[in-house]
């Protein structure tokens, strides 16, 4: 099993089912069970994005409370391609994974880490993130399945 740290509020917005691409620099071979982790920091602006609104149910220029350092929720993870990879249905510049994926990351090309079958945790479980995709310890993964059985699936 591995884990993915994301920054809020698009950690949340991945747990409430809505974000099923995640932008990263980099790709990964790895599919299956992923733990969504939240970060320590917040992306402030990305708050009042109004596709975060939507999706976290928040009224305009309302802020949430965020949980910091911990796995809130278990997706799928069932694709990995390149922004540029995919044609728009319009075939015009853009990315293939609106409104959520991004065509760069940075000075890029953005990987969509592409995300189903989420699932939320009953209650958040306490984790030390990392860098990239990473290997949670055997506790973090027992609490996590515990958990699951409590879930709730979108």
């Amino acid at each position: 099993m591995k884990a993915i740290t994301v920054r809020e509020p698009w950690a949340s917005c991945i747990a409430s089912g809505a974000k099923t691409i995640e932008n990263r620099a980099s790709g990964t071979n790895y599919r299956g069970p992923l733990l969504v982790h939240t970060s320590q920091q917040i992306d402030t602006p990305a708050i009042f994005d109004p596709r975060v609104q939507k999706a976290l149910n928040l009224r305009q220029g309302s802020v949430s409370h965020f949980d910091h350092g911990m796995v809130i929720a278990v997706a799928d993870l069932v694709d990995v391609h390149d922004a540029d990879t995919i044609p728009t249905l319009t075939g015009e510049p853009g990315t293939c994974c609106e409104p959520w994926g991004q065509r760069m990351h940075g000075v890029r090309v953005a990987k969509h880490l592409v995300l189903a079958n989420v699932r939320r945790l009953a209650k958040p479980v306490s984790a030390r993130g990392a860098l990239g995709l990473w290997t949670p310890d055997e506790h973090v993964v027992g609490q996590v399945r515990h958990e699951l059985s409590e879930a709730v699936a979108w």
